[in-house]
Parts: C-alpha cells; structure tokens; sequence
C-alpha cells in the first residue's frame, strides 16, 4: 500500500493557527481517516508552517522527524517510532507488517516511541 502525505501549508505570521479549535480536531480527524484507510486511501497528515513540520499522529505531534514509522498501538491510537537510518525504519516496518499478518500487536523493544518535543503539549507520553 503506498503512503500519501496530506500536507497542509500555514501562513507564517499564524504558526499556531493550526493547533485551534475548531482546526486541531478536524486535524486529528483527518490524521485518523488516513491511518485508518477509512477513505480508502492510506496517507499520513502533516503540517507545514515556514521551515518546520509535524507529523500529525492521534495523540500526539511529531517535530520534523527524520527516519521512523507510524504503527497502531492500540484502538485509534497511533504512535511514531524513531529510527536511525532508512534502512532501519523499513526493518520496523516489515516487522511490523509481520506481527499485524499474524494478529499480534508490534512495539520495536529497542526503541523509545516518547521522544521530547519542545514546545509540543502532545508529546507527554499517555498512561501506560
């Protein structure tokens, strides 16, 4: 299945606009749709305001990530992984790919899904 990328471009003179009601929840909305392939097409949204970008995640946001992947972590709550090179970012995924084929959940044991982001409110890890 080949990944989309839903960008959406804001006027620097606004950076936060896009974190407001009512455009956070139809964000987050939309994020959902894609994960879900609820429209029949698997994308990913993100958000673009001047030389910055987040990946648009459930319950979170993701600050300019480099390498990595998007997996369900549970029901409606999907979660961002960080890699450290393309290659391993493609080893997650086909595990991934793996574990879903066989009806089970995929964490990668040897990486942190809860990195920092400054500024970011969303970045506090949920309650395990």
């Amino acid at each position: 299945m080949n990944l989309i990328r839903f960008s959406m471009s804001l006027y620097p003179r606004h950076p936060n606009r896009w974190r407001e009601e009512p455009y956070y929840s139809d964000i987050k909305a939309m994020a959902l749709t894609g994960y879900r392939v609820d429209s029949g097409q698997h994308y990913k949204t993100m958000v673009d305001v001047g030389d910055k970008c987040w990946v648009i995640l459930t319950h979170r946001d993701v600050e300019s990530p480099t390498f990595g992947m998007i997996t369900f972590v549970g029901n409606d709550h999907v979660e961002w992984f960080d890699a450290d090179s393309r290659e391993e970012a493609a080893e997650m995924m086909r595990a991934a790919q793996e574990a879903r084929d066989r009806g089970q959940p995929f964490l990668p044991p040897s990486h942190t899904r809860f990195s920092e982001q400054p500024g970011n409110p969303d970045s506090v890890p949920p309650a395990e």
